[in-house]
């Protein structure tokens, strides 16, 4: 699932030595997703990951059958300090922002076109056991998607796959303090190469 380097990416263009204002190469960038994007072929855009059917009509028993709906959707917020091997993303639509809303998730990624939220969902295996409090239902071994708009993480991602590291990057997320420890930011750190342990409950 590789994106080849076209020469209306931002990087093609930056190479070409052509000199784009910020904004404009941000405008570039945010159409190149929209491009990319789709909205979730299971939920039909109902806001359901498509992850909750698989897990449904994946489930070995009745008792896993009736309560895999009530799988949380996993947050990159969710799963700080799991360690996992990256598969490659994809871009989704997500609402679009209701200004009114006090509840509502805003994000910078927004589309030129369509005004409509844009985050990545991306397939993940799980390493290591790490946090007992984070995923608790994903043992070490198994698949799982979580989904993201943190801009580091979203940009690294981009960058991940325009230089052919996915899938197979091992990585993690970590939350950094910022404004003095009264807010967190989730970034992607390198992890070293390690072997994907046996499948667990």
């Amino acid at each position: 699932m590789a994106q080849e380097k076209g020469t209306g990416s931002v990087e093609a263009t930056a190479k070409e030595g052509k000199v784009i204002p910020a904004n404009e190469a941000w405008i570039k960038f945010l159409t190149h997703m929209e491009d990319l994007a789709t909205l979730d072929a299971a939920s039909g855009g109902t806001g359901i990951d498509g992850s909750q059917v698989l897990a449904i009509l994946g489930a070995a028993t009745e008792a896993e059958m009736w309560e895999a709906d009530n799988l949380p959707r996993i947050g990159g917020r969710d799963i700080a300090d799991v360690e996992m091997k990256l598969d490659d993303f994809t871009v989704k639509f997500g609402e679009i922002p209701d200004p009114d809303d006090p509840d509502a998730i805003n994000t910078i990624f927004v589309g030129p076109r369509t005004g409509k939220q844009m985050y990545l969902l991306i397939p993940a295996v799980r390493l290591s056991p790490g946090p007992r409090h984070t995923i608790p239902h994903i043992g070490v071994g198994q698949e799982f998607n979580w989904n993201t708009s943190a801009p580091l993480i979203v940009a690294k991602m981009f960058w991940l796959r325009q230089n052919g590291k996915l899938p197979g990057q091992m990585a993690v997320i970590r939350e950094t303090p910022i404004k003095g420890g009264k807010q967190k930011v989730i970034k992607l750190e390198e992890l070293a190469e390690r072997p994907v342990q046996a499948a667990t409950a």
